[in-house]
């Protein structure tokens, strides 16, 4: 019975893979240890680039690098608490374009009911978040999002005016 569960693993890692839905996996300490080919393909970054990524809880990441991508994969707090939940979210390209999307997180335990890892699954956002009415986590978290992307377009590196030689450096 033993070899048969190992098999069908076998066959599942490779299918989650080359899978078109964009799914990623974090550990307990929000570190990216599986991307997939359907992110790959939505965000532009290969998966041997974000493996290894740490997810954070800031937006100031230049909007061209790996940061500002792993960064908006970050779940909210309450599913490091054990919690399911959806969020709505924009994802950054490596072009530096934000793509909004529905970030779905599953917190997987472990047999002591330990965070283990967390699933996240990628959706359209116009799906509705597995019928529930958002929370106010949920609204909170979309609209620090909608801001942070409002301030990056408006305060970027571009609005910066430097003439001495020590500002351009610091630019």
């Amino acid at each position: 019975r033993m070899k048969t569960r190992s098999r069908r693993r076998q066959k599942l890692g490779p299918r989650l893979a080359a899978a078109e839905t964009p799914l990623f996996l974090l550990d307990a300490h929000r570190k990216i240890v599986f991307f997939n080919e359907g992110c790959v393909h939505l965000t532009g970054w290969s998966a041997e680039e974000v493996a290894g990524c740490v997810c954070e809880y800031t937006s100031d990441a230049d909007p061209h690098s790996i940061d500002a991508l792993t960064n908006s994969l970050c779940p909210p707090p309450d599913v490091l608490a054990g919690r399911e939940m959806a969020v709505p979210a924009y994802l950054r390209h490596r072009s530096g374009t934000s793509i909004a999307r529905l970030l779905n997180f599953f917190p997987l335990k472990d047999q002591q009911g330990q965070l283990e890892h967390i699933l996240g699954i990628v959706t359209s956002i116009n799906q509705p978040a597995r019928g529930v009415d958002p929370g106010p986590a949920q609204k909170l978290h979309a609209e620090l999002a909608a801001l942070r992307l409002s301030l990056r377009r408006r305060y970027g590196i571009h609005s910066l005016a430097c003439r001495s030689e020590s500002m351009q450096r610091v630019l």
